[in-house]
């Protein structure tokens, strides 16, 4: 009996404090201003195309839910004549529901062209998910992976798919600079 509580008590603990270290930190860890680089992988025409990104993401309170703003400057490669082409993209999203999924204020018709969005935290990543449907029935879905570190800055893994294919992943670490 003896050996049985032993037992029991080593795999209790265990399980309790695994439990503890999974669980879902709160969304107001994610509030500030992130800025740094990342690398995008594109795959092309059976061949791999590499750019440097540089990315400022703030996320912020909303209501009771949250707005998270980026920013991304595409890096032109040297000598190809190209420009830094710049995209900037805003979504607000209101409380979670009952299973800790944000939706947006506004939800396009991903038939009609429009997006359709939500979000949700697992331990210490805040996914945000964009499906878009085209005209002819083909699917794009961009995951975006931003995990917070143990010092509060920013891992993004952001992968873009087409009809179940990978056609871009960019990677990079963002400081928290406010």
């Amino acid at each position: 009996m003896v050996r049985f509580l032993a037992a029991f008590s080593v795999i209790f603990l265990a399980w309790t404090t695994g439990a503890a270290a999974a669980e879902n930190i709160p969304l107001k860890s994610f509030f500030g201003k992130f800025r740094g680089s990342a690398v995008a992988e594109t795959a092309a025409k059976k061949k791999l195309d590499f750019a440097l990104r540089d990315l400022d993401v703030t996320i912020s309170p909303k209501g009771d839910g949250f707005e998270i703003s980026w920013i991304s400057h595409q890096r032109p490669i040297p000598g190809s004549g190209s420009k830094v082409t710049k995209r900037e993209n805003t979504i607000a999203f209101l409380a979670p529901n009952e299973n800790g999924i944000y939706k947006p204020e506004q939800q396009g018709d991903p038939f009609m062209g429009g997006n359709m969005a939500w979000s949700r935290i697992e331990n210490r990543t805040l996914f945000t998910h964009v499906l878009t449907i085209g005209e002819r029935g083909a699917y794009e879905l961009q995951s975006y992976a931003r995990t917070l570190t143990p010092d509060g800055d920013m891992k993004l893994l952001f992968t873009r798919y087409r009809d179940n294919e990978r056609v871009r992943q960019v990677s990079g670490t963002l400081k928290r600079y406010q």
